[in-house]
C-alpha cells in the first residue's frame, strides 16, 4: 500500500495507486463512475493519455479514483466484456489459438476481462479496433485501458506476444469493409420467407417451447436471441438462407439485422450467430467458453 499527496494537502492511501507503481510504464490519472448506465472512465489530464508519465509520486492524484494505461509501443489489449457474449470472443481466440490464462488479465469494473500482450515485431504500433466480434474490441496505438476501484488484476504474469497472424487480422480488418471477421462465412438475408417456410417454423414453435419463446423476443441481447434461434434451426435441419429469413422477417428481436448500416455487417452477424452456436456441435469451443467464464468469476 503506498501514499500520495494530492494538490489540496488530502493523503490518498491506497492500493490501485501501488499497482500504478508495479505496472512500470507511463500512466495518468483517471476518475472512474457509474453514470447509471455504465462505468465513465474520464482522464483527469489537460492532455488525457498524452500526459502519461513514468513519475507515479509526482501526479496529481486530486479526484482520482484509478489511472489509464496507454497501450502501443509494443502493448496491446484485448477488451472482453462478458456481459454481451462469452462465446462469440471465444470463438475467434480459439481461431487464433489465443488461451487467455498465458498472459496478463486484469478484471474490468463491468466484471469482463482486459487481456494484455506485447506485440511481434512490425506490429508495435497496431491501432485498435472496435466490436471485432461482439463483446470484443480491442486497444492499441493511442488507445487505454483503465485501473482502479473496482479492477483486479486477474493473472499476475507477463504479457505473451500476440502471433503475427492475429495481428495481420485485426490490421487488415480494421476498417470492415466487406469484411466478415471472426472466420465464419456470411449469410445473406434473401427474400420474405414463404408459406412452406412459415408452416415449417409454426411447426417448430408448437414443438418446441423454448424456440417459439425465443422467436417473438423483442428484449435483452439481441445477439444471444440470434444464437437461440440459430441453435434451434439447426438441430431441426433448417438451412441457413431459412434461418436468415426468419430472423429478418418473423422475429422481432433480429428485425435490428434489417436496420443495420451495411449489407455486410447483417450478412456477418447472421454468419455467426449460424456458425458459432452450441448447436454446431463444437465441444471443444463449448468447453473452452465455459472455461473462461468460470475463470473470470
Amino acid at each position: 500500500m503506498h501514499t500520495f499527496r494530492c494538490t489540496d494537502g488530502s493523503i490518498v492511501t491506497t492500493h490501485w495507486m501501488e499497482a500504478a507503481r508495479a505496472w512500470g510504464r507511463p500512466v495518468f490519472p483517471i476518475a472512474i463512475a457509474w453514470d447509471g448506465r455504465k462505468h465513465q472512465k474520464r482522464p483527469l489530464t489537460e492532455h488525457g493519455h498524452h500526459d502519461a508519465t513514468m513519475d507515479v509520486d509526482g501526479i496529481d492524484w486530486t479526484g482520482a479514483n484509478g489511472f489509464g494505461l496507454p497501450m502501443g509501443d509494443g502493448l496491446y489489449a484485448l477488451d472482453v466484456d462478458t456481459y454481451k457474449s462469452v462465446r462469440e470472443p471465444m470463438a475467434w481466440m480459439t481461431q487464433f489459438n489465443i488461451d487467455p490464462k498465458f498472459t496478463r488479465a486484469h478484471k474490468t469494473v463491468s466484471g469482463g476481462a482486459h487481456l494484455i500482450f506485447k506485440l511481434p515485431i512490425g506490429f508495435e504500433n497496431l491501432l485498435g479496433r472496435q466490436n471485432i466480434v461482439p463483446g470484443l474490441d480491442a486497444r492499441g496505438a493511442g488507445g487505454w485501458i483503465a485501473f482502479g476501484e473496482g479492477y483486479s488484476v486477474h493473472n499476475d504474469c507477463e504479457p505473451v506476444t500476440l502471433g503475427t497472424r492475429v495481428c495481420e487480422d485485426i490490421r487488415d480488418n480494421h476498417s470492415g469493409k466487406g469484411v466478415v471477421r471472426g472466420g465464419c462465412d456470411p449469410i445473406s438475408i434473401g427474400g420474405r420467407p414463404d408459406k412452406a417456410l412459415i408452416a415449417k417454423v409454426q411447426n417448430l414453435v408448437d414443438r418446441r417451447r423454448k424456440f417459439g419463446d425465443r422467436l417473438p423476443a423483442k428484449d435483452g441481447d439481441r445477439s444471444a436471441h440470434l444464437f437461440a434461434i440459430a441453435y434451434w434451426m439447426r438441430r431441426y435441419n433448417f438451412t441457413p438462407e431459412e434461418f436468415a429469413s426468419t430472423v429478418a422477417y418473423l422475429s422481432p428481436s433480429g428485425g435490428h439485422v434489417l436496420d443495420m448500416k451495411h449489407d455486410w455487417q447483417a450478412e456477418r452477424a447472421l454468419g455467426r450467430a449460424w456458425n458459432y452456436n452450441s448447436g454446431v456441435g463444437n465441444a471443444e469451443l463449448t468447453r473452452k467458453m465455459q472455461g473462461f467464464a468460470k475463470w473470470m468469476k
